[in-house]
């Protein structure tokens, strides 16, 4: 039971990781055609 949390916000990282670095992409893009 220890190892599910450690193992689930792990696979969450990872998959959010990704998402976040292309959100913050989209902003400079928005921040740099003003």
């Amino acid at each position: 039971m220890g190892l599910t949390v450690p193992t689930k916000s792990a696979h969450f990282m990872l998959y959010s990781f990704p998402y976040l670095y292309f959100l913050g992409t989209v902003i400079n893009m928005k921040l740099d055609s003003k």
